[in-house]
């Protein structure tokens, strides 16, 4: 994990796009809003993203958390990569608010990226190798994180700060009531 901080002006901290409620989810945000885009490419992360890959990184896929609600475990290579390589992505976090336990920002298992993998259809850890097999991992994560040896972690971030993990680590997050949420977006990376 590797944390950094944007530094930009230009950083959106009052409400959601136009047109977008509080409660949303904007799927591909970095093009519907650049400074998104500018944020997540800040030159410490892409330096960084160089330095896992051996070669440029390359934005495929982003979300802008708007209002969050409580989400399972999960890790983003199911969902999001295109090889079962992990190291062939990285998920990259920015807290457009500031965080602190039970806002709903998100909480890292430490330990969990080196997990046995679940294999979707007996075969792969990609979702698409066994697309009808999503509750039973569902089941295998909440295992896995009710008994897995992992390091519950819940960073306390200010808003631009930055936050690099592995694309098999677990995370999740669980607002609690009466705690105002943190927004924020995330950024999956593939070697260009």
């Amino acid at each position: 994990m590797c944390a950094d901080r944007y530094d930009g002006t230009d950083m959106p901290h009052a409400a959601a796009p136009a047109g977008r409620d509080a409660g949303s989810t904007l799927i591909d945000a970095h093009l519907a809003l650049p400074v998104l885009r500018t944020a997540l490419a800040a030159a410490p992360v892409l330096e960084f993203l160089s330095a896992i890959f051996a070669r440029a990184p390359a934005l495929a896929a982003s979300a802008a958390r708007f209002c969050v609600t409580p989400r399972p475990f999960i890790q983003d290579s199911v969902l999001q990569a295109e090889t079962d390589n992990p190291l062939a992505m990285a998920t990259v976090w920015l807290a457009l608010d500031d965080t602190r336990p039970g806002d709903g920002s998100p909480i890292l298992l430490t330990g969990s990226h080196r997990a046995r993998d679940f294999l979707f259809g007996g075969t792969g850890k990609l979702l698409r190798d066994g697309p009808g097999q999503l509750g039973s991992y569902a089941a295998w994560m909440r295992q896995a994180t009710a008994t897995g040896n992992f390091v519950r972690h819940e960073p306390e971030l200010r808003a631009g700060d930055i936050v690099v993990r592995h694309a098999d680590l677990l995370h999740g997050s669980e607002p609690k009531a009466g705690c105002p949420p943190a927004r924020g977006v995330a950024g999956w990376f593939r070697p260009a």
